[in-house]
């Protein structure tokens, strides 16, 4: 649990501090006190504005790839990959002392990438 990159030990520690300097009576009015600021701060519609603004942001790359049929693009070389990843693992499976690194995993993976975008750019 990370609220305000403030983990849950962080945040014990913090309350007990408040709790010693503070003392009992005062901690519960300040977190009162605290509590309605959030509530104004959540009711306020500017701030609702901010959160649908964001939220629209966020959404708008999944839009613009919706619209311009993308998203179809992206998950056939998404399934492509997945079966180029599949036939190299059956391959090294095949020959257990092949001596094919990770990191040549990934220079062909990144190479059939490059070919498949760059075939599907000439086809268009």
């Amino acid at each position: 649990m990370n609220i305000l990159n403030i983990g849950g030990l962080e945040l014990t520690f913090i309350i007990v501090l408040a709790l010693i300097i503070m003392g009992p009576n005062d901690i519960v009015r300040s977190a009162r006190t605290a509590a309605q600021w959030v509530k104004k701060i959540k009711s306020n519609r500017y701030w609702q504005e901010i959160l649908r603004t964001t939220s629209e942001i966020r959404d708008l790359p999944n839009k613009i790839m919706a619209e311009s049929g993308l998203e179809e693009a992206v998950q056939s070389m998404n399934l492509l990959s997945q079966n180029l990843q599949h036939d190299l693992r059956s391959e090294v499976s095949l020959h257990p002392r092949s001596s094919i690194t990770l990191r040549d995993h990934n220079a062909v993976q990144n190479y059939t990438e490059k070919k498949d975008i760059t075939e599907e750019i000439s086809k268009s």
